[in-house]
């Protein structure tokens, strides 16, 4: 069974969404990937891959507008 373990939460500039950054490990016979989840800020984490991208590298994120990531 995959777990997700959050890296970093960030609030968009006008607090309605919520950009979370996470390694997700599916066992010892895959590696660990990073992914990113854009929810709206009152929404969990959900158990499951990321919805906005996938990386087997770390990565960082900075919000430049409400709408640009």
């Amino acid at each position: 069974m995959c777990k997700n373990r959050v890296i970093e939460t960030w609030q968009s500039p006008k607090e309605n969404k919520t950009a979370y950054i996470f390694v997700r490990d599916c066992g010892a016979t895959t590696g660990y990937s990073y992914h990113l989840s854009l929810l709206d800020s009152d929404e969990e984490l959900p158990n499951a891959g990321g919805n906005t991208f996938v990386s087997n590298r770390q990565f960082e994120i900075e919000w430049v507008t409400n709408r640009l990531l």
